[in-house]
């Protein structure tokens, strides 16, 4: 039979134990909790234009959770208007190990190319989501930047009327159309596309 003392003993020892598992349990939780709460304040300084800042705060949620792939891109996103298209492509990487054929990552992959010069790549990547997803505007936006590139403002224009015959109000569509209008010398083409756009964002 077992002693009084040994019966606290085990006591204690046992209540010590269930400390140490609710503690790191906690523990495990808040650092979670923690990764989310520093990802929602990047997000929010992102939307802000506060790229530097919504960069600290990523880096903090990837420290205390090296996997979080929104996290990752997120990331991408800051570091691609920052002009960082290299660092950008890296952190695509990170994402995609959690989020294998994603369009998002994809798409933005073919931009940072764009960024590097690398067009190849950025045909490829911008023409393989156009494949399986034909009404993806910001691809065709993608296509008519890189035909830009290549002074070729007529091809570019048809991707940029393609867009707007899936979204007839949208913003960047109008305004590329009215620039790459006067690129073609189709000055009246171009007030048209202008006026469309004050008419449908005059709040602008």
């Amino acid at each position: 039979m077992r002693t009084q003392n040994e019966s606290k003993n085990m006591k204690k020892a046992f209540i010590s134990l269930v400390s140490v598992l609710c503690f790191s349990s906690f523990v495990f939780c808040a650092d979670l909790m923690s990764a989310t709460e520093h990802y929602n304040r990047g997000r929010e300084k992102q939307r802000c234009f506060q790229y530097l800042e919504a960069i600290e705060e990523y880096q903090e949620s990837l420290a205390k959770n090296p996997n979080y792939s929104v996290v990752w891109f997120s990331l991408a996103e800051c570091n691609y208007e920052m002009n960082e298209y290299d660092y950008a492509l890296e952190c695509l990487e990170n994402a995609e190990k959690n989020m294998k054929n994603n369009i998002d990552i994809l798409r933005l992959k073919g931009f940072c190319y764009i960024g590097l010069g690398r067009t190849k790549e950025a045909y490829q990547a911008f023409e393989t989501i156009l494949s399986t997803n034909p009404n993806d505007i910001e691809s065709m936006f993608g296509l008519a930047n890189l035909k830009i590139l290549e002074g070729s403002y007529s091809s570019a224009e048809s991707y940029y009327l393609e867009a707007l015959t899936r979204q007839s109000s949208n913003k960047k569509a109008l305004l590329s159309l009215a620039l790459v209008s006067l690129q073609l010398g189709k000055k009246e083409q171009a007030m048209d596309f202008m006026n469309k756009a004050i008419k449908f964002h005059s709040e602008e």
